[in-house]
C-alpha cells in the first residue's frame, strides 16, 4: 500500500516523541519523588507503540493495518509528552533543543483521522452509498480539525517572526493541548466520538463470518478509550463535575480505571489480530503465539485486581498501616482485594469459558483419540477408515474440507482416497518436506514469508486446488511415510492452534497403524483419475476413454475441466461461454442438485484461497431474484465459480425468438430494480448487467440476475490473475473481432472498463469510479432491448460500440416499435439521458416509475 507521504511524515514524527519520552523517563527514574507519576505512562507507551509498530510494519500491505497501527502509534505519543517535557531538566544542548521543539509539534492531534480513517475500512460492512460518503466526510473533517490544531499548537514556534495579535494569541491559548480549558482534547474527542456508534453500527451490518471475528476488536477499542473521552469532556463542559471528583478523592480510583482500560486495547487487538486474523498481517511469529494471546488477554483480565492492589500499597509505601486505612480508599481499596480472591477463584472456569467463547471448536482429545482407536481398528477396507477419519476430525474442528491420501501399491503416488483430490507424487516437494520433518505442515500460500510459497508451482496449484491448510503424515512403525492428511481451512476461519495440530498429529498415529495392516495392496493411482472428454457437437462431457459421444455419437476431444471435480461435482455439459469464462451444468454431487459452474482465467495459488473466501462472503448474500454463488473451487490454477442452476434458460435467449410483451417487460424491469436496491443499499454492485446474465428458474418462469459477485471477485482477487485475457481485450478494442458482447477486464483512456461494453454507461467508459448509476444505465438497455428486440447501443465492433456510447444520442423506442407508450418511452429517454441528472436518481426511483406504469395502464398508452 502506498502511504500518503504527509501521513509517513505524521508517523515519524510521533515514533520521534515516543523515542524522546523514552529518554525523558530515563530521566525520571533518577528522581523517586517523581518516578511513580509515569508507571502508568511507560506501560501505556510500550503497549500501544509495540502493537503499533507490528501493524505498520507487518501489516503494511493493508491500509486499515496501517491506520490502525498509526492510531496505537499517536496514542504512544500522546503518553510520552509529559515525558517529553522533563528533558528541559538537563543542561542546555541539541538534545534540550529538539525536546523543546517536539513540545509543540503535537502528532496526537490526527487521532480522530486515523481513528475514523480505519473504521471508514473496517470492517468489510454492507452499507449505503450515503454511509459511506458520510464517513468520507467525516474523516475529511477529522483530517482537517486535526491540521488545525496541529498549527495552532507549533504555530508559538514561530511567533518571534510572525505578527500576532493578542486577539490571535488569546485564541491560540485556549486550543493549547495542554491549557486548562480542555478545549483541545473537547475537539478532538467530539469529532472522534461519533465514530464509535458507527463502528458498532456498522460492525452489525457486516457480513455474519465477520461480525464473528470482529465484535471483540472493535468493543477492546470502545472499551479501552470511550470512558477517557467521556471524562475528558465532562470536565471540561461541566467544572462542577472536576470539582466534585476532587472533593470526594474519586479522581485517583478512576485513573485506576481508565489506565487498566486503555491497557486492555493493545492486548485485545493484538489477540484479535494474531489469533483471529481481522487485518492482512503477515507475520511469522503468528502460529507461535496465537494460543498464548488467547489465554493473555483473560490473564490480564485476572491479574487487574493484584497489579491495581500492587500499584496503590507502592505509591503508598512511607505511609503506616493506620494511614492506610483510616482514610475513605479503604472502600474500593476491600472491594479490590474482593474482585481479585473471586477472579482467582474462579480462575479455571473463566478461561474455559474464555476457549469455548473464542475458538468454538473445543473437544475432549482424549475422549476422541480413544473413540477413533476402537472405530480405525473396525474398519473393515480404507474407504470406510476415511469415513470415520473424517466424520470424528470434523465432530472436533469443523473443516472446510478433509482428505486422507494413501501411497499405492507401488509407492510412486499419494492417492486421494474417495477421489476428493488429485493424485500426489510421492516424488514431490512436500512428501520429501514431510519425511523429514515428520511433522504437521502448515499451509499459507497468502503470505510471502510461507515456505510455501517456494514449492514449484504445480505443487502449490495442488494445495489450492483443495484449499488445504495443514498436512499431517501417516507414518509406519518402521517410518516409512504411508499417507497424508490434508485439513482444510476451519469453517470459523481460525487459525491452527497448537492443541489442533497435535490432536491431528495423535489421529494419524492411530490412524497410520490401520492403514498399515490394511493397505489394499492393489491400490494403483490413476494417471488422470478425473480428466474428462468433451463433444465438440453438443458439448457433452464423458469420463476420459470414452470412445464417442453417448448422446449425439458426435467426436470426443480433451476437455479443459474434470469430469469430477473434486468428489463434489460431476460435470455434464457445456452450455455457454463469454469473455471470462466458460459455464457448465454440473451435478453436486453431496447435496444432489444440478449447478452451473463457471470457469475463469487461470489464478496464482494464493489468489485462488482469496477467491474461495471471498465468494463465501458473498454467497451471504440472499435475494429471492438474485442467482447467487454456493462456493468457489480451484481446478490445476483454474478458479470455478458454482452458482445457482437455471434450467429456464436466459433472456437473451428468448430474444432472439420474440420482444417481450410490454407487461412482462415492465415486470422485469421492476424486478431488476428490486434487486438492485437491495444490492446497492449493501454498497454492492453488479457490473454486468444484461440479458445474458438474467435467467428464469423453473416452476414459475422466476427471471433472476445472474452472475452476481463476479465483478467483485475480479477486482478483488486482482487483476494479475487474468493477464491471460489482456491480448484478448485489446483485440476487441481495436476492432479486430465483431463481437460486442464479450465481457472483458481491460483499459480503455483514464479508466478500468469491467462489464459487457455494449451495456455500460457513459461515466463507465471515460473511466469514473463505479456507482449504482453503472447498473441503472444496463439495466435501462436490457428494458430497452426487451422491448425493441436490439440493443441501441450495440455496434459492429467493441471499439464502434464504446464510440456510440460516448457520442451518438439513443434512438427513441416509437422509432423501432412504434406502438410503444409514450409514458415507457419518456422513461427510457430519462433513463437514457446523456446528463446524468436527468435518470432516476436510484434504484428505488426506477422501480417507483415503472410501477407506477404497470399499474396506469391507460396513462401508458397515452
Amino acid at each position: 500500500m502506498a502511504t500518503p507521504y504527509w501521513v509517513s511524515a505524521c508517523l515519524l514524527l510521533a515514533g520521534s516523541k515516543i523515542l524522546f519520552g523514552y529518554l525523558g523517563f530515563v530521566i525520571v527514574s533518577r528522581s523517586t519523588a517523581l518516578a511513580p507519576r509515569y508507571e502508568w505512562h511507560l506501560a501505556l507507551l510500550l503497549a500501544f507503540n509495540i502493537m503499533a509498530l507490528i501493524l505498520i510494519f507487518a501489516g503494511r500491505r493493508d491500509a486499515r493495518s496501517v491506520y490502525l497501527g498509526g492510531l496505537f502509534l499517536l496514542i504512544a505519543s500522546a503518553f510520552a509528552h509529559p515525558m517529553v517535557e522533563l528533558l528541559s531538566f538537563l543542561q542546555p544542548g541539541i538534545l534540550v533543543r529538539c525536546a523543546g521543539i517536539l513540545t509543540y509539534l503535537h502528532a496526537d492531534a490526527f487521532v480522530s483521522f486515523f481513528f475514523w480513517a480505519f473504521i471508514q475500512k473496517f470492517p468489510h460492512a454492507t452499507t449505503s452509498f450515503r454511509v459511506a460518503r458520510f464517513s468520507k466526510w467525516a474523516t475529511q473533517a477529522a483530517l482537517i480539525i486535526g491540521a488545525a490544531l496541529f498549527a495552532m499548537n507549533c504555530l508559538p514556534l514561530f511567533t518571534p517572526l510572525l505578527p500576532i495579535s493578542e486577539t490571535f494569541t488569546h485564541i491560540l491559548d485556549l486550543f493549547r493541548r495542554d491549557a486548562p480549558t480542555y478545549y483541545y482534547w473537547i475537539l478532538l474527542f467530539a469529532v472522534t466520538l461519533p465514530a464509535v456508534p458507527f463502528a458498532l453500527w456498522k460492525t452489525r451490518l457486516a457480513p455474519v463470518n465477520e461480525q464473528r471475528r470482529v465484535r471483540i476488536f472493535v468493543l477492546a477499542i470502545l472499551v479501552g478509550t470511550v470512558p477517557l473521552m467521556i471524562d475528558v469532556i465532562l470536565e471540561a463542559w461541566i467544572p462542577s463535575f472536576g470539582t466534585l471528583l476532587e472533593r470526594l478523592r474519586v479522581r485517583q480510583i478512576g485513573w485506576l480505571i481508565f489506565y487498566p482500560l486503555l491497557l486492555l486495547v493493545p492486548v485485545l487487538t493484538s489477540y484479535s489480530v494474531l489469533v483471529h486474523r481481522v487485518l492482512d498481517v503477515q507475520l511469522i511469529i503468528r502460529r507461535a503465539v496465537q494460543y498464548a494471546l488467547a489465554r493473555s488477554v483473560l490473564l490480564v483480565v485476572v491479574s487487574a485486581p493484584a497489579l491495581l492492589l500492587i500499584s496503590y500499597l507502592y505509591t503508598r509505601r512511607n505511609q503506616t498501616i493506620a494511614t492506610l486505612f483510616s482514610t475513605p480508599d479503604p472502600l474500593w481499596f476491600g472491594a479490590v482485594i474482593a474482585l481479585g480472591l473471586v477472579a482467582l477463584r474462579w480462575r479455571h472456569a473463566l478461561f474455559d469459558s474464555l476457549d469455548r467463547r473464542f475458538f468454538r471448536e473445543q473437544y475432549d482429545a482424549r475422549q476422541i483419540l480413544a473413540l477413533l482407536a476402537d472405530k480405525c481398528k473396525e474398519a473393515g477396507d480404507l474407504e470406510e477408515l476415511r469415513t470415520v477419519l473424517t466424520t470424528e476430525v470434523n465432530k472436533a474442528l469443523h473443516l472446510e474440507s478433509f482428505v486422507v491420501l494413501v501411497a499405492d501399491s507401488s509407492l510412486l503416488n499419494m492417492v486421494a482416497l474417495g477421489g476428493l483430490l488429485r493424485t500426489l507424487s510421492c516424488g514431490s516437494s512436500l512428501v520429501a518436506n514431510l519425511e523429514k520433518t515428520r511433522e504437521p505442515l502448515e499451509i499459507s500460500l497468502e503470505e510471502e514469508e510461507s515456505p510455501a510459497r517456494l514449492l514449484p508451482l504445480e505443487e502449490q496449484q495442488w494445495l489450492a486446488d483443495g484449499g488445504v491448510r495443514l498436512l499431517v503424515p501417516l507414518l509406519a512403525s518402521d517410518g516409512l511415510l504411508l499417507g497424508l492428511l490434508a485439513a482444510g481451512e476451519k469453517k470459523s476461519e481460525l487459525p491452527f492452534s497448537k492443541e489442533d495440530r497435535l490432536l491431528l498429529k495423535a489421529i494419524a498415529s492411530s490412524a497410520a497403524l490401520t492403514v498399515e495392516l490394511r493397505q489394499n495392496k492393489e491400490l494403483i493411482a490413476e494417471i488422470s483419475p478425473a480428466e474428462a472428454v468433451e463433444c465438440t457437437r453438443c458439448s457433452g462431457l464423458y469420463p476420459a476413454g470414452t470412445p464417442a459421444c453417448e448422446s449425439c455419437g458426435g467426436e470426443l476431444a480433451e476437455s479443459a475441466v474434470p469430469y469430477t471435480l473434486m468428489g463434489k461435482f460431476r460435470f455434464e455439459k457445456q452450455i455457454g461461454a463469454g469473455g471470462m469464462g466458460v459455464v457448465y451444468r454440473a451435478v453436486d454431487l453431496v447435496l444432489d442438485r444440478v449447478v452451473a459452474i463457471k470457469t475463469l482465467p487461470t489464478a496464482s495459488p494464493e489468489r485462488s484461497f482469496r477467491l474461495r473466501r471471498e465468494a463465501r462472503v458473498i454467497a451471504s448474500v440472499r435475494h429471492p431474484n438474485l442467482a447467487l454463488i454456493f462456493g468457489a473451487e480451484t481446478w490445476r490454477g483454474v478458479p470455478m465459480l458454482v452458482f445457482e442452476f437455471l434450467e429456464g434458460g436466459t433472456l437473451a435467449d428468448r430474444l432472439r425468438n420474440a420482444c417481450l410483451p410490454i407487461q412482462q417487460a415492465l415486470n422485469l424491469g421492476i424486478i431488476l430494480a428490486d434487486v438492485l436496491e437491495y444490492l446497492h443499499s449493501r454498497n454492492m454492485l453488479h457490473r454486468d448487467i444484461k440479458p445474458g446474465n438474467i435467467g428464469y428458474q423453473f416452476p414459475g418462469d422466476v427471471p433472476k440476475l445472474m452472475d452476481f459477485g463476479l465483478a467483485h471477485l475480479l477486482t478483488e482477487s486482482g487483476s494479475e490473475a487474468f493477464h491471460t485475457r489482456s491480448s484478448n481485450a485489446a483485440g476487441l478494442l481495436n476492432g479486430s473481432t465483431a463481437s460486442s458482447t464479450m465481457t472483458f477486464l481491460s483499459y480503455f483512456g483514464a479508466g478500468q472498463l469491467l462489464g459487457t461494453p455494449a451495456y455500460l454507461s457513459p461515466e463507465a467508459i471515460q473511466g469514473e469510479a463505479a456507482d449504482p448509476s453503472f447498473d441503472l444505465w444496463a439495466t435501462a438497455v436490457v428494458l430497452y432491448e426487451s422491448l425493441a428486440g436490439t440493443n441501441p447501443m450495440k455496434r459492429k465492433t467493441v471499439r464502434e460500440t464504446i464510440s456510440s456510447i460516448a457520442a451518438d444520442p439513443v434512438p427513441d423506442i416509437r422509432e423501432l416499435v412504434p406502438g410503444c407508450p409514450n409514458g415507457i418511452a419518456g422513461l427510457l429517454k430519462d433513463a437514457l439521458a446523456r446528463d446524468p441528472r436527468q435518470r432516476p436518481g436510484s434504484a428505488s426511483q426506477l422501480k417507483l416509475r415503472l410501477r407506477d406504469l404497470q399499474t396506469g395502464g391507460a396513462h401508458a398508452q397515452s
